[in-house]
């Protein structure tokens, strides 16, 4: 990936979005804790884990880049 001339490039160089557009990256949402600590590869604490019996879920980002900022 890169950027020029105001716009966002995927690896063969293809444009992917310019200044200004909205972007959105990678991710999901997942309510079961063994699944996510099978793929962040790491325990979650207590803590950080959320109430699946009230709808709550775990929310994945992954592979989002962003940038540069304040091009005019």
């Amino acid at each position: 990936m890169g950027f020029e001339d105001a716009t966002l490039l995927d690896t063969s160089g293809s444009p992917i979005s310019h200044l200004g557009e909205t972007i959105r990256g990678g991710g999901g949402y997942f309510g079961e804790r063994g699944h996510i600590e099978e793929l962040s590869g790491g325990s979650i604490p207590d803590r950080c884990v959320p109430d699946v019996r009230n709808g709550d879920s775990f929310a994945i980002i992954y592979d989002v880049e962003a940038g540069p900022f304040g091009l005019s």
